[in-house]
Parts: C-alpha cells; sequence; structure tokens
C-alpha cells in the first residue's frame, strides 16, 4: 500500500477510517490554505501521507461517521 494517497481520493480514504467524509471541494481548498498536510508535486497533482489522516480529520473537525 503506497505511503501517500492522491488529494482526490482523502474523502474515501477518510469513510474507511471511520470519519463522516469531507467534501473534495473541502479538502482542495484546506490544501490551498496549508491548513492540512498536502504536498503538490511536479507534476501538478496533491498527495498527502496516508500517516496524516487523523490530522486531516481533526484539521477539518470531522464528526465519526454513524454506522448503521
Amino acid at each position: 500500500m503506497p505511503s501517500s494517497i492522491p488529494l482526490s481520493a482523502v474523502p474515501l480514504a477518510l469513510e474507511g477510517k471511520g470519519w463522516t467524509p469531507p467534501s473534495y471541494r473541502r479538502v482542495y481548498a484546506a490544501a490551498l490554505d496549508r491548513r492540512i498536510p498536502a504536498e503538490r508535486g511536479p507534476n501538478g497533482r496533491w498527495t498527502v501521507a496516508r500517516d496524516d489522516l487523523p490530522a486531516i480529520a481533526d484539521a477539518l473537525g470531522l464528526p465519526p461517521a454513524r454506522r448503521a
């Protein structure tokens, strides 16, 4: 499993870890504003470290997902 994931995969990854998923636009805006740890590569694509998902969830104020 790669240690970094594309920014577009962050909402699904957060949901998979038990948080209510944010919209991609919210994640992207947070990356641009440097509110979450994200890196823009030489190809212009944003990535985040998989280990930073808890910090991202905290920075976005995400509640745990409700389980049915």
